[in-house]
């Protein structure tokens, strides 16, 4: 559990350094909720990892709190490019490195398919 929190708690920590890397003033009296809102639309199952939903009440929210538009949406994105999609080429390296090993040690890794088994019989 204390993992989870320490992991919500940098998350929420790099929305507010995009704030201060656009260069505005960061809204910390709206900030955690805005978050927490963010952080329910991730698991909304409407798109995969809540693309485009986050991003929408992230800064729905945040203007409401007396956040700039322009700013905030600039923010926004800054931190879901940072937290989303500057985390997906880690694990597909992570993934193919995994991959690319056990096939040279021959093994089959649990979850594989019955088209992985044969590849690395073959």
């Amino acid at each position: 559990m204390g993992w989870g929190v320490l992991n919500w708690l940098l998350d929420c920590g790099c929305l507010a350094v995009s704030f201060v890397a656009v260069g505005v003033a960061v809204p910390w009296h709206g900030l955690l909720l805005a978050y927490g809102a963010g952080q329910l639309a991730v698991n909304l199952p409407v798109t995969p990892g809540g693309l485009g939903v986050v991003e929408g009440s992230l800064t729905i929210a945040l203007v409401a709190f007396g956040g700039a538009e322009a700013s905030t949406v600039a923010a926004v994105l800054l931190y879901r490019i940072i937290s989303f999609w500057g985390e997906l080429p880690v694990g597909w390296s992570v993934w193919a490195g995994y991959i690319w090993r056990s096939r040279r040690e021959g093994a089959v890794p649990s979850h594989a398919t019955e088209h992985d088994v044969a590849e690395v019989m073959a």
